[in-house]
């Protein structure tokens, strides 16, 4: 951890603001939430969503989840905290108790912590300290070097891990939005908008991921109308099964005819046989 990130982490939620210890356990960390805001303690972990804003990268603010916190900690100062009715989810390692269906969250700006009130959780009279000499991480070689990047679909913006796997890339966006969990991964596709390219999003497709990932900042996740086309299969040969003995498909169109012996096939020959004298005493001899 760089000298600059300051060992905790604030969590807003309602009018508290509240520090929390950095953890790279994303688990872990929901829990000491949970612990932290008596509103949270029985609400399930998978409904609870966390929200944040990294500065330096442009992004604006994203759903932080399990699958990229590690990478996103390190440059996380604010999270805010929303509580959804629900946030399906492959992984096991999350609860999946209670909740119903998903109500979409409102993205608002986090503002900057020049000046941040902070209340330690484990204070009993919930002692109030002013830090006015934390600043932001600010020491970044550049937005690319970021583990993680922004993806837009439905009104929501969720991080997701940077890989140069594009089958995994698209399987982190599937579990990111419930809403394509039915949704055939030849029909989804990412793009973005390059600024020396105009205003129009492009798609990136399989071949030009690795080399268009660098530049990657926030996609928006396209869904087409129609599957990549299948070819189709030839119908198998069937056989009719009557009266237990398997037979022959019925050929109406197929004519079967022989030959006119009359006219194709050649005529016979007499044949006469010439032969000696002495030859024919020796045969009679042998009867």
């Amino acid at each position: 951890m760089s000298a600059e990130t300051p060992p905790f982490i604030v969590v807003e939620h309602g009018s508290r603001r509240i520090a929390i210890p950095r953890n790279e356990d994303y688990n872990e960390t929901v829990e000491f939430m949970r612990r932290s805001f008596w509103q949270l303690e029985m609400i399930p972990p998978n409904c609870i969503v966390l929200t944040t804003m990294v500065p330096e990268s442009n992004l604006g603010p994203f759903e932080v989840g399990w699958e990229v916190w590690r990478g996103a900690m390190p440059y996380i100062t604010i999270l805010k905290i929303d509580v959804v009715a629900s946030m399906p989810t492959t992984d096991s390692r999350q609860s999946v108790l209670g909740c119903t269906d998903h109500t979409p969250i409102r993205l608002d700006p986090l503002p900057r912590p020049e000046l941040m009130e902070i209340v330690a959780p484990h204070k009993a009279q919930h002692e109030s300290i002013h830090v006015s000499d934390i600043q932001p991480r600010t020491s970044m070689t550049g937005i690319n070097t970021l583990p993680f990047f922004a993806a837009e679909y439905n009104g929501r913006r969720v991080g997701i891990r940077r890989s140069a796997d594009y089958d995994e890339t698209i399987k982190s966006v599937r579990d990111a939005f419930p809403a394509l969990a039915e949704i055939s991964k030849s029909r989804i596709s990412l793009a973005q908008v390059f600024v020396e390219l105009g205003e129009g999003a492009v798609e990136v497709n399989r071949e030009l991921w690795k080399d268009v990932l660098p530049l990657v900042k926030t996609m928006q996740v396209v869904v087409t109308n129609a599957n990549v086309p299948v070819k189709p299969l030839v119908a198998p040969f069937k056989r009719r099964k009557t009266q237990d003995v398997d037979t022959v498909p019925e050929m109406s169109d197929l004519r079967i005819t022989a030959p006119d012996t009359k006219s194709d096939m050649p005529k016979p020959r007499k044949i006469s046989r010439i032969v000696s004298e002495s030859s024919r005493a020796r045969e009679n001899e042998a009867e």
